[in-house]
């Protein structure tokens, strides 16, 4: 989930540019207490339905902004795209293979690149496996990886799965870059939320359902990609 006031924190860990989200084991000392600390989720929750309720009126106009990106970017070239998320072992392998299978073997079709930002050499979870398996996608090879500034820049667009990927994008790439989609914003139906959200440690309905919409979303790219 994007939490919109987090502050993006700065690459200290040895296997990763971000630290590894742990399980939380109780409130730690400086946490707030007493009436705001009660406060602090309900209001929490209120900023969601109220961000996600703005999201989804504007949909339509950002599936038309996305759009009008990957039409530049095919008439430019359309070489090479680099899907992103988190930690490169749930989402963008799932949409990266799927990708992959909608271009034809013949002829002249751009190269499909991942990554992630935390944790490589990781592969996909078995409940990631079984999900993508319902679906026809093999992921029982995959290792994460990390994305690096040289991806991005070879990149002709770049597809991220939350709006603060966008952030650590161009952290990554040393400033803008110019050809950056949430890949949710292509959801040919209205979405409950914009991002994609992470399935990492969720129920198998969960998966099922991020894996459907990743789906929708990889088909409507692929033809506006090959068809204009």
């Amino acid at each position: 989930m994007t939490t919109p006031a987090a502050t993006l924190p700065r690459p200290h860990n040895k296997g990763g540019r971000l630290p590894i989200p742990q399980p939380r084991s109780g409130a730690s000392p400086g946490e707030p207490s007493g009436v705001w600390g009660r406060l602090r989720p309900v209001m929490g929750r209120i900023w969601r339905l109220v961000r996600d309720s703005v999201d989804r009126r504007l949909h339509p106009l950002r599936r038309r902004a996305a759009q009008d990106i990957i039409h530049r970017c095919r008439r430019i070239g359309l070489a090479r795209v680099s899907i992103v998320c988190l930690g490169n072992i749930c989402r963008s392998p799932y949409a990266a293979r799927m990708l992959s299978t909608r271009f034809p073997s013949s002829g002249v079709s751009p190269v499909v690149a991942q990554g992630g930002f935390i944790g490589p050499d990781r592969g996909c979870t078995e409940i990631a496996i079984a999900a993508a398996a319902r679906r026809g996608v093999d992921l029982r090879d995959h290792r994460s990886r990390l994305i690096t500034a040289e991806d991005l820049r070879q990149a002709s667009i770049v597809i991220v799965m939350e709006p603060r990927q966008v952030r650590l994008v161009r952290r990554e790439a040393g400033g803008s870059v110019p050809h950056t989609i949430m890949l949710g914003d292509l959801d040919p139906l209205i979405p409950e939320t914009r991002a994609i959200r992470d399935p990492f440690g969720r129920s198998d309905a969960f998966y099922d359902v991020t894996y459907a919409r990743i789906e929708r979303c990889v088909v409507e790219f692929a033809r506006l990609a090959q068809d204009g």
